[in-house]
């Protein structure tokens, strides 16, 4: 073996133990954290209840030193040479998922590798638009409300279509999980939280080769991409900090340290618990306990995504005692754990802010209302072509940072085609902007 090969072969090696070791090494410690949590609730004496904290704070800090450790880009020597990184352009990918805050952090990650994913947010979707088009690859959720992943795939392996399937799976999924997703037709599986070594390999082994562009030795993506007007550290950030609930380090890891796709999954993630609160309790009042899995799996792995772990870990307990069918212990937990979920979503609330007034919009495009009506018509003939294009355009466009985030909102709702939703908004706004002219 020469020098070359021998390097290579290294290089391979280390970024190996590194994804492995970071499930291997993080999986227990959410444990540690979650048992410590649930302990402060016993009745416990004042020297037994230090001992409890002591504990959680010093998991906590492990996690960070861990993340700090695990997520350093200096360990792969990627902003020196960009090995290991991908590089695909003109790849077409399609993104899966029920979960908005997964599907953000996805095309996030997507993005460092100059790809623009294509989302839908339930496998009956994915069906109709891989009927119209093709694409290179498709990251699906095994586990979404209506049709799973796998009935999905197995609809689409029943077309005669080839296209590789990787399920977007759970580190703690059930025994036997894998193996039911490979024999309905999936090609492989993607652990959730997804980790962009994990997920460059996932692109080398199932990109056409032809779509894959060699790395240059320039950097072409910096782990500061997106930063824009977050990257000095605003009040927003201080405020973030003094969040317990959240680890900003741990939550910055899941993006590749990117803090303008951080906080926009922090926007999403307030308006996600608010909805998946009403349905938690929906579910558990007419004893639908399929569904209640199905929505606290989609939440434990949003709450991973921002770095509330303790939070994610009691969420994994109530999936694991829904999958039981033991609707009295969830019955029991769900309460308090909803108590805390409200804390958070308040605190994430009031750091970002109560968004802009009208006055605040600033100069808006005179081409802006002819796009909301080309892609309002669209929404209607489910042109899904005229939507792509129509959306291009809106992030094109020059605007003030107030009426960009509203755009953003728009666009959020586009990605999980919920386009009626996504008209409402347009009508909003438009109403905002005739107030503003």
């Amino acid at each position: 073996m020469d020098n070359k090969e021998a390097a290579q072969s290294a290089y391979t090696t280390r970024n190996q133990f590194l994804a492995k070791m970071s499930h291997e090494i993080r999986a227990p410690i959410f444990t540690v954290m979650g048992m410590s949590e649930a302990l402060l609730y016993e009745n416990l004496n004042d020297r037994q209840l230090q001992y409890v904290k002591d504990i959680k704070a010093a998991s906590v800090a492990l996690l960070d030193t861990i993340n700090d450790i695990l997520d350093n880009p200096s360990l792969i020597n990627n902003t020196e040479s960009n090995k290991g990184s991908i590089y695909a352009p003109d790849a077409k990918i399609l993104v899966v998922d029920d979960n908005l805050v997964n599907l953000n952090v996805a095309c996030g990650l997507l993005q460092l590798s100059q790809i623009k994913a294509e989302t839908v947010a339930s496998g009956k979707q994915a069906i109709e638009l891989i009927e119209q088009k093709q694409y290179d690859l498709v990251f699906m959720n095994h586990m979404m409300p209506e049709m799973s992943g796998v009935e999905a795939t197995k609809i689409i392996r029943g077309f005669g279509v080839s296209v590789p399937i990787i399920a977007l799976m759970s580190a703690n999924a059930a025994e036997g999980t894998k193996e039911a997703l490979l024999a309905a037709g999936m090609n492989d599986f993607l652990l959730k939280p997804i980790i962009k070594s994990e997920l460059n390999q996932m692109l080398k082994d199932w990109l056409p080769a032809e779509k894959i562009l060699t790395p240059i030795s320039r950097t072409i993506v910096s782990n500061e991409a997106g930063y824009g007007e977050d990257k000095d550290y605003t009040e927003f950030w201080d405020k973030i900090e003094q969040i317990e609930e959240l680890s900003l380090s741990s939550g910055l890891s899941r993006v590749e340290n990117q803090r303008f796709l951080y906080k926009k999954t922090l926007q999403i993630m307030v308006r996600e618990i608010e909805k998946r609160a009403i349905n938690l309790k929906n579910f558990l009042t007419a004893d639908d306990m399929q569904n209640f899995r199905i929505t606290i799996h989609g939440l434990k792995g949003s709450l991973a995504n921002i770095g509330a772990n303790v939070l994610s870990f009691k969420a994994r307990e109530l999936e694991i005692a829904s999958g039981k069918g033991d609707d009295s212990l969830c019955a029991a937990k769900l309460p308090s754990f909803l108590e805390e979920l409200e804390g958070l979503r308040r605190q994430l609330k009031d750091a970002l802010g109560k968004g802009p007034g009208n006055d605040d919009l600033g100069i808006i495009p005179p081409e802006l209302p002819l796009i909301f009506e080309r892609l309002t018509n669209a929404f209607v003939d489910m042109d899904f072509d005229e939507i792509k294009k129509e959306t291009e355009k809106l992030e094109a466009l020059e605007l003030s940072a107030a009426l960009k985030e509203e755009i953003e909102h728009i666009k959020d709702e586009i990605m999980m085609m919920d386009y009626e939703s996504a008209e409402e908004l347009i009508k909003i706004l438009l109403a905002d902007m005739q107030l503003v002219t």
